[in-house]
């Protein structure tokens, strides 16, 4: 089963403990998340603050597998990782990929499907491939 947010998944194992110079914020706000949500598959996301800021915790979650990334102490923001995936990985490099792409916007992106059931995402931003 996959953890509730904010929930760790005891199959996932002990964390792995690093940093990133990312804030959450600029993980989930909407156009960067819509690239990453083509290239990070099966990972959902929950932000918890206390006093509705940008302090908090981000938690990523998919099937056995975990992260948080917490931003009460400022950078470098701790990071906690455990399971078969490195989400927080993923989802940086997935971030990346958008910066190197032009940053396309949620209206950049096209989805065509072919007679099969074939899909196939690009954006007009900058002429890529995704997946």
């Amino acid at each position: 089963t996959t953890p509730r947010p904010g929930g760790r998944d005891p199959r996932a194992g002990e964390p792995v403990e690093s940093s990133t110079d990312i804030h959450p914020s600029r993980l989930t706000a909407r156009d960067a998340a819509t690239a990453i949500g083509q290239r990070v598959p099966g990972v959902c996301w929950a932000w918890s603050s206390p006093d509705g800021t940008h302090r908090g915790r981000l938690t990523l979650f998919a099937a056995g597998a975990w992260a948080t990334v917490s931003t009460r102490e400022g950078r470098p923001f701790p990071v906690q990782q455990a399971g078969a995936r490195r989400l927080l990985d993923e989802v940086v490099a997935a971030y990346r990929w958008w910066l190197d792409h032009g940053s396309p916007r949620v209206s950049d992106w096209t989805i065509d499907i072919d007679l099969a059931g074939g899909q196939t995402i690009t954006t007009t931003a900058t002429p890529c491939h995704v997946g």
